[in-house]
């Protein structure tokens, strides 16, 4: 497909897009679907430039972009790997992120492949965090939080590829100092504003959210130290280390539960609980009497997560919530809260977020 035939399809694809746009909640926009294999990469373009935006119109248009590439990726699954091979970087590393999130297991040696071998940095952290996504945390030694029962699997292609370079190079990528400085950090992860969509900080961004996808346990310091000055990809951050059960981010969650950013504060109450360590309770507590719902309904599930008597009292008051929404929460995290806390290190075992050595599995 020449470039011009590629712009040609694209605005056209947009225009019907938007064009569609009332008529998203029925499904991807099908009449993009009949230019077949052509559309892929113009679609995969369109992907990449609407997750630069924080328009609510644009992101939606990304969206149904996103559902008509994984139909057309669908009925024309030999144009993927031809879109993994393109030379542009940019196709390449959305490309990969959409495999991921569209779960196409087929590709899963491909995208190792750019894992280890590509030159472009995004690239290597789309197709890690592609990975992560098909198949769940790597070296985990609790059970597959996802129930999809391929964490062997996951574990044999690390060790065919090396999980140690996989996880030196996402440690290299988030340790690369931002180039931007002085500027808030991101409240919305994966969706950066136009001031700061850079590839370096796309590239931070996306490596952060692979580390804690595919459980690189090394990045752990890295991600405390983002999250305890209040760095660049601070929500990311957050987000892996509840991924990574990393105790040792409980305290720098503390110093961010007042911040005037919900977002980020209903992030933190979903890592403590993922955490799962009673010492998290204290700020989940506080989370719980915070002034927005939808960080008090985060705290309820956290708090039934970890468990404990103190926490079936707290849930029992968060049942009586104003907000039907919290105490709709608060009873589900009743009905499956414990007597005792499931706190792993309290049982005598090693609480994978302690664990800073994974890389030698």
């Amino acid at each position: 497909m020449s470039s011009q035939d590629a712009e040609l399809t694209l605005e056209i694809i947009k225009r019907e897009l938007e064009d569609d746009y009332s008529e998203f909640s029925k499904g991807p926009a099908r009449s993009v679907i009949r230019y077949g294999a052509p559309a892929l990469v113009p679609l995969v373009l369109l992907i990449e430039e609407c997750n630069k935006s924080v328009d609510v119109k644009t992101s939606r248009i990304g969206l149904a972009a996103s559902e008509a590439w994984n139909a057309i990726a669908r009925l024309n699954p030999e144009t993927v790997g031809q879109a993994l091979a393109e030379d542009d970087p940019d196709i390449r590393a959305c490309t990969a992120g959409q495999i991921g999130e569209w779960q196409l297991f087929q590709y899963s040696e491909r995208l190792s492949v750019l894992a280890i071998e590509d030159s472009d940095p995004l690239v290597v952290a789309q197709a890690t965090l592609a990975i992560g996504r098909l198949y769940g945390p790597f070296a985990t030694r609790h059970a597959d939080p996802y129930g999809s029962g391929r964490q062997e699997e996951l574990v044999d292609l690390f060790a065919s590829i090396g999980f140690r370079t996989i996880n030196r190079r996402l440690c290299e990528l988030i340790a690369a100092p931002p180039r931007k400085a002085n500027t808030p950090p991101s409240q919305s992860p994966g969706h950066l504003p136009q001031d700061r969509s850079s590839r370096h900080e796309r590239t931070r961004s996306v490596a952060i959210l692979a580390a804690g996808e595919v459980g690189t346990y090394t990045a752990i310091p890295l991600l405390v130290e983002i999250v305890d000055n209040f760095a660049w990809h601070v929500a990311e951050a957050v987000i892996s280390l509840g991924k990574l059960r990393a105790v040792a981010a409980i305290e720098p969650f503390t110093k961010h539960i007042y911040k005037p950013m919900t977002p980020l504060r209903a992030m933190i109450a979903e890592a403590l609980g993922s955490i799962g360590s009673v010492d998290g309770m204290e700020s989940l507590f506080i989370l719980a009497k915070d002034a927005k719902p939808l960080v008090r309904q985060y705290a309820c599930a956290s708090i039934g997560m970890v468990g404990g008597p103190s926490a079936k009292d707290v849930l029992i008051q968060l049942s009586k919530d104003p907000d039907e929404g919290v105490r709709r929460a608060a009873r589900k995290a009743l009905s499956n809260c414990r007597e005792h806390s499931l706190d792993t290190r309290q049982e005598g075992h090693d609480h994978p977020g302690d664990i800073q050595s994974i890389g030698e599995y």
